[in-house]
């Protein structure tokens, strides 16, 4: 199939706004299903982790493929909760548009911000899609004023609502005037004045971005719907516009206009603003562990070429060639081997080998192409945990390893006691869900200690260490290296860096890489208590045997004792997670939830009301004074609040 004749889409919104209910409707009406499954029965396609199941929630992005009209379409439903971000961040990195679905009831919600800033960061078309508008207390046009004030954005009604007051029944196109999903199909709505109001913004709107509109605009003519359909295309893939449309997945109203939409508007791989290689290339951007498929499995998106069975592939991070084994078209967790993929198909492969990582790039060796890596937040908050048997015990770390290798987002490492592992995630949720999992995929059980903060510890300033290791053998000789190191704070947020290169042309290569190692396991492991270094520069600048004779291990372990001596001198640091903090809650509440906020050291930094008797908080609060939240929160709020943390900041303790 050509590239014109696909799109990559996902599917984004905050937890329970409906993404999972219309992916599966729009599987039923594009024929994928007979019969359409419900999140609160565990039966939908995509919702396929017991997990996902017991929860109601949507945990791994899942992919789906369907046919509508002359377009394929590959749907990525994602996951909803702020604890699950990072799945949703990795898979808008290789689609070309997205839908993005809001609650009729209660509009823009806290992580509908979070998905929008994440699709933005990757200049990815849009269209809008209101839902549950057959709900009591839904307003479509209430929520596309929420849309233009909190995302600063043209948002135009592509539809109105049809007896929206006395009984929702579907929606009208403004474009043909025709009813969408109800029964008055032959009724022409085009002379009616909310149908008429809602055009002329519409052609208002793609005047400003339209020259032939603009032309008709001020003759006072009219222009036809295929002038404001090329028109609207156009304003959709430079995203000076969003459309939005509304209905009911639960009732399948508003689902066919929405697939014609994707059709229409959103771009094809060949259109779309992702990098296009001429040679192949492509990027891994999820790892499935053996566990999940019976064997690793690659999840990639193909940026150009053809790869098929026995395609040999470079890695050019580490410049291993691997071998595709099997292609796979994924629906959710069923896989359907495939010929071969093309440039913009999303596709899973296996055969890779070990080597491969999320965020790897695969080529041919001719063209040595390397797309940009992803990015993934450190977790902010560990858990403790040992298995209750000695053989869960021994398989612990294996599991929890290939957890990680799935998710970039986990941090597992041995300790603190023997038989005890540490694991870190991005909340309490996804460290939840990773016990569950352990039970359910490796067998084993665990006793996990309460949810502690991940510090994090820099320097202030900057600080200079030395060490000349030394060890005397049985036989007299002794073994030494010298090594020299320097540190300096960097800005919040810049994470870490590492200057060695200078330093290690002066031993040989397995030397320098003995030094790295044992930076590394600083950086890991901090100095002293536990907490892992950010927010500095790290600067090897000298390295020399010491003493009769050298090895690996004198090296590594003189750049580990150079290290700690730098840090120390550099005024080290502890920083503690800051979240920032959405809450919303009955209006006539909102002063005891600002007060308790203050009191858990928060800094209030947005207040403002909303329609139906509800304000909302916005405020950044040390992630240490959110345990126990949502139970505190329901009984300051009556059981009407409810609320939203992502991380925001690490800052001194």
């Amino acid at each position: 199939m050509s590239s014109t004749a696909l799109r990559n889409l996902g599917i984004i919104a905050h937890i329970d706004a409906g993404k999972t209910t219309l992916t599966e409707r729009i599987l039923r009406r594009t024929g994928e299903i007979r019969y359409c499954g419900e999140v609160h029965e565990g039966t939908t396609v995509t919702d396929w982790l017991p997990q996902e199941r017991e929860h109601g929630i949507s945990i791994l992005s899942a992919s789906v493929v369907c046919q509508w009209r002359d377009v394929r379409i590959n749907v990525v439903d994602t996951p909803g909760h702020v604890d699950f971000t990072a799945e949703v961040e990795r898979v808008l990195r290789v689609l070309d548009g997205a839908v993005a679905v809001f609650c009729g009831i209660r509009g823009v919600q806290a992580q509908s911000e979070t998905v929008w800033r994440q699709a933005n960061r990757h200049r990815i078309p849009m269209l809008a899609f209101v839902n549950k508008l057959d709900r009591e207390g839904a307003s479509y046009e209430r929520v596309i004023r929420q849309i233009a004030q909190r995302f600063h954005v043209a948002a135009v009604a592509m539809q109105v609502p049809l007896n929206a007051e006395n009984g929702f029944n579907g929606m009208v196109d403004i474009l043909t005037g025709r009813c969408v999903g109800c029964e008055n199909l032959d009724t022409d709505f085009r002379n009616d004045e909310r149908v008429k109001a809602a055009r002329t913004h519409l052609v208002e709107c793609l005047a400003e971005t339209d020259d032939e509109v603009m032309t008709d605009y001020l003759s006072d003519k009219e222009s036809d719907e295929a002038t404001l359909r090329r028109a609207l295309r156009k304003a959709v893939l430079n995203r000076s516009l969003l459309p939005v449309f509304g209905g009911s997945a639960a009732k399948d109203i508003g689902v066919d206009a929405l697939l014609d939409a994707v059709r229409d508007y959103l771009p094809s791989p060949s259109e779309s603003n992702r990098k296009k290689l001429n040679g192949i290339g492509m990027l891994v951007f999820k790892v499935y562990p053996p566990e999940v498929f019976g064997e690793m499995l690659y999840c990639v998106r193909l940026y150009g070429g053809h790869v098929e069975t026995g395609t040999r592939l470079l890695n050019p991070r580490n410049g291993t060639i691997c071998e595709v084994g099997t292609v796979y078209r994924m629906r959710a967790s069923q896989l359907d081997p495939i010929e071969g993929a093309d440039n913009g198909d999303i596709v899973a492969l296996t055969g890779l080998g070990a080597d491969v990582l999320t965020g790897d790039t695969l080529c041919d060796s001719s063209s040595m192409a390397v797309l940009e890596r992803m990015t993934f937040p450190e977790p902010v908050v560990s858990i403790t945990m040992e298995g209750r048997g000695s053989t869960d015990s021994e398989t612990l770390g294996k599991a929890l390893k290939a957890f990680c290798l799935e998710d970039p987002t986990l941090r597992t490492s041995y300790g603190p006691a023997p038989g005890q592992w540490t694991l870190a995630g991005m909340g309490e949720l996804h460290l939840a869900i990773v016990q569950e999992r352990l039970k359910g995929d490796f067998g084993i059980d665990v006793t996990a200690g309460k949810p502690q903060v991940s510090y994090r510890k820099t320097v202030q300033g900057s600080g200079h260490g030395r060490c000349e290791f030394e060890k005397r053998l049985p036989d007299g000789r002794t073994m030494g290296a010298m090594v020299e190191v320097e540190v300096e704070a960097l800005s919040r947020g810049e994470g870490l860096q590492m200057d060695l290169d200078a330093a290690a042309t002066a031993v040989e290569p397995f030397y320098g890489e003995a030094v790295k190692a044992g930076i590394q396991e600083i950086v890991r492991s901090g100095v002293g208590d536990g907490h892992p270094l950010t927010d500095m520069k790290i600067k090897v600048l000298a390295l020399a045997p010491a003493g009769s004779g050298t090895s690996e291990l004198a090296f590594q372990t003189a750049a580990r004792k150079a290290l700690s001596e730098a840090i120390e001198a550099g005024g080290p640091q502890v920083l503690e997670p800051i979240m920032k903090l959405e809450v919303t809650s009955p209006q006539a509440q909102i002063g005891n939830v600002i007060a308790d906020l203050t009191s858990r050291r928060g800094r209030v930094t947005e207040v403002d009301s909303q329609d139906m008797g509800i304000a909302r908080v916005v405020a950044l609060v040390p992630l240490g004074e959110l345990f126990g939240y949502a139970s505190s929160l329901r009984s300051l709020s009556g059981g009407r609040g409810d609320f939203v943390a992502e991380p925001s900041v690490y800052a001194p303790l």
